[in-house]
């Protein structure tokens, strides 16, 4: 999310905060995100005979 879409955010007030540490913060949830539904995926996988 850059600045343009935080600062359009009118939902969730709380994203279009501008801290210093938000990107660094947004940047790791998305990390972690990906590798949550990575590890879902292939558990998928593991299960379809």
């Amino acid at each position: 999310m850059d600045a343009s879409t935080s600062q359009a955010q009118t939902e969730l007030r709380l994203l279009a905060a501008g801290h210093l540490g938000i990107p660094r913060t947004q940047k790791g949830l998305e990390v972690l995100a990906e590798a949550i539904s990575a590890i879902r995926v292939i558990n998928l996988l593991r299960r379809t005979p």
